[in-house]
């Protein structure tokens, strides 16, 4: 409905769904955890941290998304839109990753974060896909890209825990500061850009990049930028609304009984040598070092499998 509503009816611009999936999808789920608030959540928050195995599955997964992203971005363009489009998003990912280096170096007294290069080094590809066909100047996608890698890492770092303790608002993944976040930045960028940028730097490309601009349309620069804006707000909207209801209906226990432990992978997996050991997670819960404490860990559970064998 969203979509059908902004690109058809508005004729707003996003190839790469900076607003109609990513800041829908956050707006979305963070209010559906705002409202869902699980009382035992508090209780079991010391599982809710990613492991070093995870971590390093999490890396891999990220390396994946990093290197398609321009495609993603690109998919739905063709001709020179397509090729800029490519070409920004690579820009802009490339300085986002740069970003959300240095921040988290900066953050750790030299040290990286693991989570926090995991999704700022993707925060500018989502920034940058409402104006990844619109962009002509690689400087732009740049500074978006830095940008956007800097205020995803400093979110995480900083704003996560007290929205959590003060607002009660948990949020797993950080997708506030993945994808809701950039994604609104994304937009009022997209609206800038469409409003500033005279329609001659497109020359015969202008249908391409703006559906309802150029020969036989009447829409101006600033009428378009005025679009976005209206698109962004719009998202908004459905998504907070849609997703209020959500949190407020899985609440009633005849839809949703929620697991018995929260954040433990026990109940749903079986692993060898018995059931998980919830004390990993309790150990990288209460140290920053997370690797740390999962190899002695690791240490302590091999030199007491050789104490029960020499016995």
């Amino acid at each position: 409905m969203n979509l059908a509503l902004c690109n058809d009816v508005y004729g707003s611009i996003d190839p790469g769904g900076t607003i109609y999936i990513h800041l829908f999808g956050g707006v979305f789920g963070v209010s559906t955890s705002w409202c869902y608030r699980n009382p035992r959540s508090e209780k079991d928050q010391k599982f809710a941290h990613a492991s070093f195995h995870s971590n390093l599955f999490s890396m891999l997964g990220t390396m994946f998304l990093w290197i398609y992203w321009p495609s993603f971005n690109s998919a739905l363009l063709d001709g020179n839109s397509k090729h800029r489009a490519i070409v920004n998003t690579t820009y802009s990912m490339a300085c986002s990753t740069i970003g959300c280096l240095a921040t988290s170096m900066l953050l750790h007294k030299g040290k990286l974060n693991a989570e926090q290069i995991i999704n700022g080094s993707l925060a500018g590809g989502i920034m940058i896909g409402a104006s990844c066909s619109m962009i002509v100047s690689p400087f732009i996608s740049l500074i978006i890209g830095f940008c956007a890698g800097v205020l995803s890492t400093t979110g995480i770092h900083f704003l996560e825990k007290p929205f959590y303790q003060y607002l009660y608002l948990h949020d797993t993944a950080a997708i506030a500061w993945v994808h809701m976040v950039p994604g609104f930045v994304g937009g009022l960028v997209s609206a800038l850009i469409a409003g500033v940028t005279p329609e001659r730097e497109f020359g015969t490309d202008i249908k391409d990049v703006f559906h309802m601009m150029g020969p036989g349309f009447d829409r101006s620069n600033s009428t378009q930028g005025g679009i976005q804006i209206a698109a962004i707000f719009t998202t908004i909207g459905i998504a907070l609304g849609s997703g209020v209801f959500t949190g407020l209906t899985l609440r009633i226990p005849m839809i949703w009984n929620s697991p018995i432990d929260l954040y433990n992978d026990k109940e749903f997996f079986k692993f060898e040598g018995g059931d998980h050991d919830e004390n990993m997670y309790i150990d990288e819960a209460n140290d920053s070092d997370h690797e740390d404490n999962f190899y002695k860990h690791d240490y302590n559970k091999k030199t007491e499998k050789k104490g029960e064998a020499a016995e």
